[in-house]
Parts: structure tokens; sequence; C-alpha cells
């Protein structure tokens, strides 16, 4: 199979394409024929060094997987065969990837793979933030930062679920607009006002109750700034860099409180069931959008972490893996809405070319012995099917011989064909 790989650590140009063997499905897991590809800012850090860095290499990089179930290991229900399902998924940068059973969530029909593929890393990532993490509850404010980017967007969507306010940072007007179309009450554009000033005039000088910060270095001391009393600040990433130490002495003024999350983090396997189903709820119910902002054919890893790297992207970064073969098995979207994608596994069915002219075929599954017109000639019926020749005003012609089930005929003339009888039309 197909997968990305990288052999040192690097810019974007150490991603390589490279044939590798193929996943089996051990006890417990299944085998998913990938048909798109989450891509996440973390992906880039592991790519440079930085980030999970004593995973020994070649590496294939992902974390997240949108397919369709092709095989099944020991001990699993072979129900899931066929299904249209999202996974966390190691080495996800792959034509296929094996993954335990418990980390199967299915995915809507009206969901396409694309979508699906931007829904669990950063969806649950969002949740967390906003429910496990936050406590986020109707009449709260919350403060967003990069509220255009693959988590903001679907935190700004949940938060206002809950009835919060939701004040958003973004870097363009663009981003700023895709914000609003997807729940943002107030948008603020880095470097044009600044940041806690602005949050305090519009909340009458009192501050929001949770900033998510994913920026770090940069937006730290805003985030801190921008706290009401009793407020809390969650990071959960540093994409212009690691924020400097906690000062706990300025956290007394106001009893602020600091706090990390990371979705890696051993979570109850009850509470992550629980995220799960909640946002495959919201995406079925249609409350919740992932938005696939850029979506780049497997090939094209390396311009995929350019682009999310260079902050030119909006929502969710995926790679779209294409399919060879047709087959039964992919039910439903693959290469985004309003498009059917192509189904998996094995190829298609060839059409029969037409008979000759001046011959029709038919064919009919016998359900009981078939009758003959009276005088129809050298006919046979036998227990194992229907044997005959058939004549017509062009001499006898041999027809195909029958067995079991299926019967097929073939003639020069034209004939009616049924469960229950051969005729020739007068």
């Amino acid at each position: 199979m197909k997968a990305i790989r990288y052999h040192q650590v690097g810019g974007p140009e150490v991603l390589r394409l490279e044939e590798v063997p193929e996943p089996v499905a051990g006890p417990g897991e299944v085998r998913i024929r990938v048909h798109a590809a989450g891509v996440n800012f973390a992906d880039t850090e592991r790519r440079r060094g930085l980030y999970d860095a004593k995973v020994p290499l070649p590496r294939i990089l992902g974390s997240e997987a949108a397919g369709v179930v092709e095989s099944v290991g020991p001990g699993v229900d072979s129900a899931w065969l066929g299904r249209r399902v999202v996974a966390l998924a190691a080495r996800s940068y792959a034509e296929r990837v094996t993954v335990p059973e418990q980390e199967l969530l299915v995915l809507p029909e009206r969901v396409s793979f694309e979508e699906g593929a931007g829904l669990l890393v950063q969806g649950l990532t969002a949740w967390h933030l906003i429910h496990t993490m936050g406590h986020l509850s109707a009449g709260q404010s919350v403060l967003i930062h990069a509220a255009a980017g693959g988590v903001g967007l679907l935190a700004v969507q949940l938060a206002k679920g809950v009835g919060a306010r939701v004040i958003g940072t973004v870097s363009t007007e663009a981003k700023a607009r895709l914000a609003r179309e997807l729940g943002a009450d107030e948008v603020i554009l880095y470097g044009e006002s600044n940041v806690s000033e602005r949050v305090h005039a519009l909340t009458g000088g009192r501050g929001v109750e949770l900033v998510l910060d994913s920026v770090g270095a940069n937006t730290w001391k805003s985030s801190l700034d921008s706290l009401a009393v009793f407020g809390h600040l969650v990071s959960y990433g540093s994409a212009s860099g690691a924020p400097p130490p906690v000062d706990v002495e300025s956290l007394y003024e106001k009893s602020l409180k600091v706090s990390a999350y990371w979705l890696r983090t051993n979570h109850p396997p009850e509470l992550q069931r629980h995220a799960r189903e909640a946002l495959r709820a919201e995406l079925t119910e249609g409350r919740l959008r992932v938005r696939a902002g850029l979506v780049l054919d497997l090939a094209d890893a390396a311009e995929a972490h350019r682009q999310l790297e260079g902050r030119s992207t909006v929502g969710k970064v995926v790679l779209r893996v294409p399919q060879a073969r047709w087959g039964p098995g992919a039910r439903g979207r693959s290469a985004g809405p309003g498009r059917r994608g192509e189904p998996e596994g094995g190829r298609a069915k060839k059409r029969k070319p037409p008979l000759p002219r001046g011959q029709r075929g038919f064919s009919k599954r016998i359900r009981q012995r078939p009758t003959l017109p009276r005088g129809f000639p050298r006919s046979t019926i036998g227990s194992g099917g229907l044997n005959f020749r058939v004549r017509d005003g062009n001499g006898w012609d041999p027809s195909d011989i029958a067995t079991g089930k299926q019967a097929t005929v073939h003639t020069k003339g034209k004939f009616q064909f049924s469960a229950r009888s051969l005729a020739v039309p007068v």
C-alpha cells in the first residue's frame, strides 16, 4: 500500500509517498480502507522533531482517519464490515490502517469522509475544552483564540450550543467572516486592537469566564488580562512558541485558574465514549459542522504541511486517499458534500456485450418447474435445471444450458421467458 513517511526530521520536503507493507488486523482490531486522513498542527511538530520525538524513524504520520471497514480481527463482530467509520488512528497518512474496535465511530450517511476526518482529534479536543475543562454554561462568555482553525470553529459552535457568548480572535477578515458564520458573536483581528482591552469593552469591563488558547507565547498575556474574576485559562497548544512560566502571585488578585489540556491524556473510557457519542449526535442532527478548508491528495502531504504552518488555512486540513478500485462497501460520499464516493473493494461488474442484431437475451430466476408449449421440440426437464433446443424460422439454435437456480436463454427469434413458461409469440 501507499503511505506518507519521513526518514529524518526537517521541513515538509522530508515527507515521501512510499510503498509499505499492509497492516493486518489483530485480535480486537479492524482494518480500515482510508478515504480521508486528518492533518493536525501536531503532525508538523512531529515532523520537525519538536513533539513526540522518541518514535523511531522512518515513521508514518497521522492520528485520525475516515473510511470503510474492510476486515476484522479475531473477536470483532463481523457486522462492522463495509461500514463507514471514523477513528483515532495512528499512522493514518496511508491507504489502510488498523485500529481497536472501541475506537470506531459510525459516520452518518449525510457526512462526507473529508468532513469525518476532521471530527475526532479536533472535535474531541473542542468538546473537552468546553465541557470537561471549562464547564461552560449559558450566560457565560468565552474567548477563543484562532477561532477560524479546526478546533476553534468547532469550539465556537459547541460554546454557542450551551448558550454562551463567544468572542473569537483571527488573523484576517476572511477568517473573521467564517467565524461569524459559524456562530461567533464578536471577532477581534490580531494587530488591529489590544485584545484584552477589546474584550473588556465588549463585556462591560467584566472580562470572560473562560479563555481557550492554542497560540501560546504571542497571546498569553492578553489571555490572562481578558479573564473575569474567578476566570479560567485553558492552554491546549503553543503555535507561536511556549508560553512563559506561570507567575502564581499574579493569579491571586482575581483568583484565576490556569490549566492545560491534552487529548492523549488517559481519559476515563466512559467519559471518552460519552464525548464521542455527543459529537456524533451533534453532527447527525446538523448542530455541528466540520469545515474542511483544505483538501489535498495523499501525495500532496508536504503542501498540506506548508499551508498549515503558513497559517493560510481555515478549518480542517484533510488528505484525500484516492480509491483505485470499485466494489461494495463505501456507502456514502468521499469527495465532499454533494458527491458520492468511490465504493470500496473489488472491481466493477462488467456489462455483457449486446447480442448480435436479431437475438435477444432473457434471464430469470426459476422458482418452480416451467411448463412448455405443446409440441415444443427436443425438450427435457431435469432436477438440476432445464435443458432445451429452440427452433425458429432460421433452423435449430442451441440455447444455454441452465443448471441450479439460474436460467438464461439466447435465441435468434423473439421469445418470452418466465418462471412458468417458455412460449413462441404468434
